[in-house]
Formats: C-alpha cells, sequence, structure tokens
C-alpha cells in the first residue's frame, strides 16, 4: 500500500527534458567557412543536413563538397599571384552560407524553433581550426610538387 501523506509522483524530470537538435546557424557556418576554409563549409553543412534527417542531400553534400575541395586545392599553385587572396573564400562563403538558408534553417527559424537549438560556439571554433590545420596539410604538399616540377 502506498504512503498517502507522501508527495504526489510526477514526471517532472521528462518535462524539463529537451529533445532540440543542435544545428549550425548560417552565420556559423559563414565565419567557420571563411576561418577554417571549403572543408568546414562542407562538414557544417553536412552535419546540419545529417541533424535535418536529410541524409541524402547530406551525402550530396560530401560528394559535392569534398570534389570541389579537391579542384580548388589542385588549382591554387596556378592562381595568378596579383589574384586578390579574399575572392575565393568570400564566393565558397557566399555560397554556404545561401545552402543554409535555402536547405537547412535560417537563424530566426533557429531562434523561434522547439525542434532547434544553436551549436556551441566553441564547438565551431574547434571544427574550424581543426579544418584549417587539415587543408593546410593537404595543399602544402600541392604547392610543394608543383613547385619541384616547374622549376
Amino acid at each position: 500500500m502506498e504512503n498517502p501523506y507522501s508527495a504526489p509522483k510526477s514526471d517532472m524530470g521528462q518535462s524539463l527534458s529537451t529533445d532540440s537538435t543542435s544545428i549550425f546557424s548560417p552565420n556559423q557556418i559563414t565565419l567557420g567557412a571563411f576561418i577554417g576554409g571549403p572543408l568546414a563549409a562542407v562538414y557544417f553543412l553536412y552535419q546540419n543536413f545529417s541533424a535535418l534527417n536529410q541524409f541524402d542531400k547530406a551525402q550530396q553534400t560530401l560528394r559535392w563538397g569534398l570534389s570541389l575541395c579537391l579542384v580548388f586545392i589542385c588549382l591554387l599553385p596556378i592562381i595568378p599571384e596579383n589574384f586578390p587572396n579574399t575572392v575565393i573564400p568570400i564566393v565558397y562563403c557566399i555560397v554556404a552560407r545561401q545552402i543554409a538558408e535555402k536547405h537547412q534553417c535560417s537563424k530566426q527559424q533557429i531562434i523561434e524553433s522547439d525542434l532547434f537549438r544553436f551549436q556551441s560556439n566553441w564547438r565551431v571554433f574547434v571544427i574550424t581550426v581543426t579544418a584549417l590545420i587539415l587543408l593546410m596539410v593537404l595543399v602544402i604538399p600541392v604547392i610543394f610538387a608543383f613547385e619541384m616540377f616547374s622549376a
């Protein structure tokens, strides 16, 4: 027999838990892509599509994004020296932002939604730095090889 003087039982723990999904905002994607390079942009977009259960778009993002990154890395050595340094990063940042806003969620949609919350800015920072280091590891050998064979 239950104690009639005990406090009533309730599921307050379940009602307080949040089942919202963390996604990257277009601003986080843009800033992370500008600093971390195209690999960061691909990763952020891929993660958002996966979080939104759009796995076909996530796979397309990986295929197209990594293919374009490879083309980008191979074209770096032949870009003229007087070509402005910020043009290419601005282009892939704008493309990544447009994909995020059109096919994922805008910042306002994330704010207004009970289903989504922003990813941590610390996570954005760690991913951005990791992508930048990985990009350097991939780009430097290509540039050295190009210099060695063109001399």
